[in-house]
């Protein structure tokens, strides 16, 4: 038995995705009552947490300054620089 790639309109993401963010059920729940796969609306949920639609890979607001990571949080960790290979020796 084959399955079928199920293809959701815009709205039915949306939808879906603001049951998640709006209501805070589990996304386990929300998928099995909506009768999708769990991953498939988790994606949909990450994707509207980073870009404001869970459709569109565009971003959904104003651009972030660069050096900060968006979200509210303290920005991008600095690298860390590997030694090279005569630093090691020592």
């Amino acid at each position: 038995m084959a399955s079928r790639k199920r293809i959701y309109d815009t709205e039915f993401r949306g939808e879906a995705v603001r049951i998640v963010t709006e209501t805070g059920k589990p996304i386990p729940e929300v998928a099995e009552n909506l009768d999708i796969h769990p991953g498939t609306l988790h994606s949909w949920v990450s994707r509207a947490r980073r870009n404001g639609s869970p459709s569109s890979g565009a971003p959904g607001g104003p651009p972030t300054p660069p050096g900060r990571g968006g979200g509210g949080g303290p920005g991008p960790l600095p690298l860390a620089r590997w030694p090279s290979a005569g630093e090691r020796a020592r």
